[in-house]
């Protein structure tokens, strides 16, 4: 097999360094980016070809899959330049990594429609972390993360398949959307709570007694605006093309805020809170939402001292039970700290209090 990715930046290094770890001498691998960063892949030696973003047209020739791992309106670009080349010697599956999904169909559509050579399929891996660049490449970025496929109706299942397969040699899981009903949902679980999270700090930031604030801010204000040290930069694009969801979002929280008002004017507002538990209680679960991992949780005790992942994570790994999904509350406002652990199985959650346990540490299952 022989695949290509353009931009081998966190998301693009890592999945050639996962497959090529996956399928070793059985996958070809080709660059496509920037000079200096090409300097850097071929440090890895993970890619047999390194091309120049000018090269795409001439290099995808005899590809199998293309991953287009760009800012989503360098994506729409790339899309537009492969729309240029000559007839390919072979079908190529092009997809992308985008956040957004219908104006990148709709580019695709304009693009290919009238393609046999090209099948492109669109994709979104809920995947990353807090770094950038090839040098945070991480095989293991995509496991057990969620990865969107927005095939259109007329897509063959034989490409989806194959894309699919690609998909979980990287330990992530294939969930088939409909491009618009993609950029709705991550509007309300992603976009909207990057909108609230900015404007909670900055409408704190403007307030007279704003230093005290900071100084009081405890886990559950740092927990709750984590994701307000974004960089701006990390969602234009996003926002961009996904604006039209996310001004619908924003007039109905205004809504729901105005009926939280009214709920404690009332004294309704227990109501409120018991709906809001109960559902973000099914989401931990994952009964509900882009999380479809069916997981078993336990809470953990712990003390405010170093090294404690390092020895629950040792307890654990001794009776060869597998964290599947890990969560640390701490906070100076709750008594103690904990640690929030997901298992794939019930008797992996009942094995993992048991020992731990054992070892003086107090533990319980989530009901």
């Amino acid at each position: 097999m022989k695949i290509g990715i353009v931009g081998v930046g966190l998301l693009g290094s890592s999945l050639a360094v996962a497959l090529k770890n996956k399928l070793k001498n059985d996958i070809e691998i080709v660059a496509f980016s920037s000079e200096l960063t090409l300097e850097k892949a071929r440090a890895l030696n993970i890619f047999s070809e390194f091309h120049s973003y000018n090269k795409i047209t001439t290099a995808i020739n005899g590809l199998d899959i293309l991953f287009l791992c760009s800012p989503i309106k360098i994506i729409l670009e790339h899309i537009e330049t492969i729309a240029k080349t000559s007839e390919l010697s072979k079908p190529i599956i092009i997809t992308d990594v985008g956040s957004t999904k219908r104006l990148i169909m709709d580019k695709a559509e304009e693009c290919f429609s009238n393609r046999r050579d090209i099948i492109f399929i669109g994709g979104h891996p809920m995947a990353g972390n807090e770094f950038k660049g090839i040098e945070a490449n991480d095989k293991s970025l995509y496991e057990n993360a969620i990865y969107v496929v927005t095939p259109t109706p007329q897509t063959e299942d034989e490409y989806v398949s194959k894309l699919i397969y690609i998909i979980k040699l990287v330990g992530a899981i294939p969930l088939i959307l409909e491009p618009t009903k993609h950029d709705k949902a991550v509007a309300g679980i992603s976009h909207l709570p990057q909108m609230m999270a900015s404007g909670l700090v900055d409408m704190i930031s403007k307030e007279d007694n704003a230093e005290l604030s900071k100084i009081l801010s405890a886990g559950g204000f740092r927990d709750m605006t984590r994701i307000a040290s974004s960089q701006y930069r990390m969602w234009e694009d996003i926002v961009e093309t996904n604006k039209d969801n996310i001004f619908d979002l924003i007039d109905r929280y205004i809504s729901e805020l105005n009926f939280i008002k009214e709920s404690i004017q009332q004294q309704t507002l227990e109501q409120v809170f018991d709906n809001a538990r109960i559902t973000r209680e099914q989401i931990q679960k994952g009964k509900k939402g882009l999380l479809l991992l069916s997981l078993f949780e336990i809470f953990v005790r712990i003390p405010d001292e170093p090294g404690m992942i390092l020895k629950i994570s040792t307890i654990l790994a001794e009776e060869n039970l597998n964290i599947k999904d890990i969560s640390i509350q701490h906070s100076r406002e709750q008594d103690g700290g904990q640690f929030r652990l997901g298992f794939a199985s019930l008797s992996d959650s009942e094995q993992a209090v048991e020992c731990l346990m054992k070892q003086g540490y107090f533990a319980k299952i989530i009901e």
